[in-house]
């Protein structure tokens, strides 16, 4: 972790290690989570949403800042099942 620049806390997350490349790493990801929340990020993140809310009928909130929200926006299917807002408290509240 440290070669990329992040730190390891007093509890780390439990790694899940894949073997699998990235594609398919991000569906593995988006079915054991509980809900997703994307900030920022570009089509890979999209992919991940799409995931999350056709395969797997996860909660998803998009903290609506930037080009990522006007993607998930574009697709009137994703649009109306994604709950957009301007901020991490609400995006939380929303995946209970």
């Amino acid at each position: 972790m440290g070669k990329v620049g992040e730190e390891l806390g007093p509890k780390p997350d439990k790694l899940i290690e894949t073997n699998l490349d990235y594609p398919e790493r991000n569906i593995v990801m988006v079915r054991k989570c509980e809900g997703v929340i994307a900030i920022h990020g570009g089509l890979g993140t999209l992919t991940e949403i799409i995931h999350a809310v056709k395969d797997y009928n996860k909660k998803v909130s998009v903290i609506d800042v930037g080009e990522l929200a006007k993607l998930v926006k574009s697709i009137p299917e994703l649009e109306k099942k994604v709950f957009f807002t301007k901020g991490a408290k609400k995006a939380v509240d929303n995946l209970k």
